[in-house]
């Protein structure tokens, strides 16, 4: 413990940020009032005043947690503020709504999506003012206006809630959409009315400088895959890559340079700081150089969207060159921690976005580990050096963002030390040569020349990265993991951290009763696996799917001919959630086992009948020892006659629920179109 200790007073801004982080995840969990959490923050700052000058060692160790515990509420209480801010009023869901726009972007071949800032809701009789951010899918023939963001629109509409599909391991888009401050989208199949009202702001102004810098890339006759790939690495705009090229990416270890991140700031600062050089020489020039880089630097995050990994990277490169000029030696897990801490007040949700953890975590744990690796190996070579030091970098960053990476994305990539051998050198001269590119769009003889080196850049990358991706066993999939698990892991990481700190030995014994953990659970859930037995009834917009889980077997039942995307996709969460194999079809008229046949319109599993009931006619040849349940293809319905050796199941937030209707009736009707149906039986 006095190790730790050591660590958070070495690191004092650490403790508080961590306080912070656990009110904004304590806000989630447990629903206390902001009346409550004011009180018990009162009580919390009257008991530290009368602490704060104590001289005994418990008394001042009180005191410590004392202000912990206040920052914990402090935070809570500033994210239920900030949250309750979010949508303060409802608002009209149908009329002549007017509105900003505040972004564009391709949604699919024949839609564009903008985002728009709501100003007014019209009817027949009444004009309501409101203020709300809603996403409007529009037709594509939107790109052949002269619409863009900062123009105010009319347009008539219905809005509709977003919802969570609430189907196993599914993505849940309308928590994530609600964290932006959208509860509504909507769908209209006329250009939107284009008053010649226009509104400028850092935003607007952002978004189109952005799609300014993307139209001359166009221009230079950079398309393709070579425009979609070099749009995500300079600009941040991602909408243009397609779903094969991003999964080579992925699949190779690559993904992180197409999201511009703490690399590409990084670049970005030192180009600009060699430019700025020449402002070194005076106290007040120095001053002059400190306000033009922080202003390059957000100028950049604005342009490229203001991702969370920008953002992070932004603020740190600001406390940097801060503190490089006021000649004071910062320390660097300080500026991480104090970034996190000035986005989480800015967003206390941000938390929760993919690249906020991952930017973080990587960050961490390059600087941590990567000095600790590239001891390992001593090398007078300079390209020898060079290359043993970035893959030290690359073991690092994959070390800290593992756990979350298979939380997030089911999956590792076994080559991405090989990947970062092409992407890292290639990200580099591509920003250089991108710099250039803009620098030399009054030239357009030269800007020609360098647009061609881009494109070619970029498509022997991508070659590259097809390549690796075609290695044998280039990537290790289906590697589902729950957040207990990442936790875990994390702990463990954490204890590796102090062993190599401290090299005391009873840190390795905490380090093997984690690893036992680990091992204990993975063995249970194993056993659950290969236990269970349950029916997913999916709630599906457009198709009707079945899937029969036994063990580790996965069957499915289809009323289409063919899986349309969306329907691979639940299978294969399905596949993910309950760690089964690859579903497979669950042929006609065919006895798989004693547990599971289908014939003609009947499924029959374990103790529980299905009739697939199409056009409505009444259930056939009923087996009154199985459990029956009747499946309604055109109303979407559930009918449970009988109910012995099952239970129902309703699948909300992510989580299994006991329905109590089927508790209480003989006889239950459940409709399918807010959550899967789940039945399990045994």
């Amino acid at each position: 413990m006095s190790d730790i200790k050591n660590i958070t007073h070495s690191i004092p801004i650490l403790r508080h940020t961590v306080s912070f982080l656990a009110g904004i995840i304590i806000s989630d969990i447990l629903p206390i009032g902001n009346k409550y959490l004011i009180f018990i923050a009162l009580a919390s700052l009257l008991f530290a005043l009368i602490l704060k000058d104590s001289k005994r060692i418990l008394l001042q160790k009180i005191y410590s947690f004392v202000i912990g515990f206040l920052i914990i509420c402090l935070g809570a209480l500033y994210t239920n503020t900030y949250r309750s801010s979010q949508f303060r009023y409802d608002i009209p869901t149908q009329g002549y709504y007017a509105g900003k726009v505040n972004d564009m972007s391709p949604a699919s071949k024949n839609r564009e999506k903008l985002v728009v800032q709501l100003k007014s809701v019209s009817n027949d009789t009444s004009k309501i003012l409101v203020n709300e951010k809603i996403v409007l899918f529009v037709p594509d023939s939107i790109s052949e206006t002269d619409i863009t963001p900062g123009d105010f629109i009319g347009f008539k509409a219905r809005l509709y809630p977003i919802e969570h599909s609430n189907n196993p391991g599914d993505f849940n888009y309308k928590k994530y959409m609600n964290r932006r401050a959208i509860r509504y989208q909507s769908y209209i199949y006329k250009l939107p009315y284009h008053s010649n009202h226009h509104q400028t702001s850092l935003k607007t102004l952002a978004v189109n400088t952005r799609s300014n810098l993307l139209d001359s890339y166009r221009k230079a006759g950079i398309n393709n895959q070579e425009f979609a790939v070099l749009s995500a690495l300079t600009l941040g705009e991602k909408n243009y890559i397609d779903k094969e090229l991003k999964q080579q990416f992925s699949n190779s270890g690559a993904m992180h340079v197409l999201a511009v991140s703490g690399l590409h700031v990084g670049i970005l600062f030192f180009v600009f700081s060699f430019i700025l050089k020449p402002l070194n020489y005076s106290s007040k020039t120095k001053v002059i150089k400190v306000f033009l880089l922080i202003i390059l630097l957000w100028s950049y995050a604005l342009i490229t969207g203001m991702s969370p990994s920008v953002m992070r990277a932004a603020t740190m490169f600001s406390f940097l060159v801060i503190g490089q000029n006021l000649n004071r030696n910062t320390n660097i897990y300080n500026t991480l921690a104090l970034s996190a801490m000035l986005l989480m007040i800015i967003k206390p949700d941000i938390i929760y976005e993919v690249g906020f953890q991952l930017s973080y975590v990587a960050v961490t744990s390059i600087v941590f580990f990567q000095p600790k690796i590239a001891r390992l190996g001593s090398f007078k070579n300079r390209i020898a050096k060079s290359s043993w030091e970035l893959f030290a970098v690359s073991v690092s960053a994959q070390l800290g963002t593992l756990p979350f990476s298979l939380y997030y994305f089911h999956q590792f990539p076994v080559y991405f030390w090989i990947s970062n051998f092409v992407v890292i050198p290639a990200a580099t001269i591509l920003l250089y040569g991108s710099i250039l590119f803009f620098i030399m769009l009054p030239f357009p003889a030269i800007n020609g020349i360098v647009g061609s080196f881009l494109s070619g850049t970029v498509k022997l990358m991508n070659i590259l990265i097809a390549r690796i991706d075609n290695l044998p066993v280039a990537v290790i999939s289906d590697l589902w993991v729950d957040q207990a698990t990442v936790v875990t892991c994390y702990t463990i990481i954490f204890t590796i951290g102090l062993i190599l700190v401290s090299r005391k030995y009873k840190y390795i014994l905490i380090l093997f009763s984690f690893l036992l953990i680990l091992l204990i659970k993975d063995t249970f859930n194993s056993y659950q696996t290969q236990n269970q037995s349950y029916l997913v009834f999916y709630n599906h917009y457009n198709d009707n799917i079945l899937s029969i889980i036994n063990g580790r077997k996965h069957y499915y039942y289809c009323q289409s001919d063919s899986l349309s995307t969306y329907s691979e996709r639940l299978l294969n969460n399905s596949t993910g959630y309950f760690h089964t194999t690859k579903p497979v079809l669950l042929p006609r008229d065919t006895l798989l086992n004693n547990n599971l046949y289908r014939r003609n319109n009947q499924i029959f599993f374990k103790k529980i009948q299905i009739q697939i009931n199409k056009n409505g006619f009444e259930s056939e040849n009923i087996n009154d020892s199985h459990a029956h349940l009747t499946w309604g293809l055109s109303d979407i319905e559930i009918n449970v006659n009988k109910k012995q050796n099952i239970a129902l199941r309703a699948f909300k937030n992510g989580k299994l629920n006991y329905f109590r209707p089927i508790i209480e009736n003989n006889d239950s009707l459940i409709k399918t179109n807010q959550y899967a149906v789940i039945v399990e039986t045994w």
